[in-house]
């Protein structure tokens, strides 16, 4: 019996290093759909990954969809905020 009161699966749980990442197309929007933490480290390497290749094969209208990213710590929320303003400097300019 833990003394702790946490069971080995909430904390492996509450430690799960993996992010999943799948990419799908609606027009010319590309989904993001992220799956796990986004943190420093392996998960933040690899969403950093996927956005540099979208946004260097041109496209610039991503959806990134977080509904089941439980937590973002401050070098996820700096990365998101580099590749927005990536994508928004590659933008065309609105025409109104």
């Amino acid at each position: 019996m833990s003394t702790s009161g946490d069971s080995p699966t909430a904390s492996a749980q509450c430690e799960r290093p993996n992010l999943d990442i799948h990419t799908t197309s609606q027009g010319e929007v590309k989904i993001v759909k992220m799956m796990g933490r986004l943190g420093m480290g392996q998960a933040l390497d690899r969403f950093s990954a996927t956005m540099i290749e979208l946004l260097s094969q041109g496209h610039n209208k991503i959806v990134l969809d977080i509904e089941e990213v439980p937590t973002v710590d401050s070098s996820g929320i700096g990365m998101l905020v580099r590749h927005l303003t990536t994508a928004s400097k590659a933008a065309a300019p609105f025409d109104c």
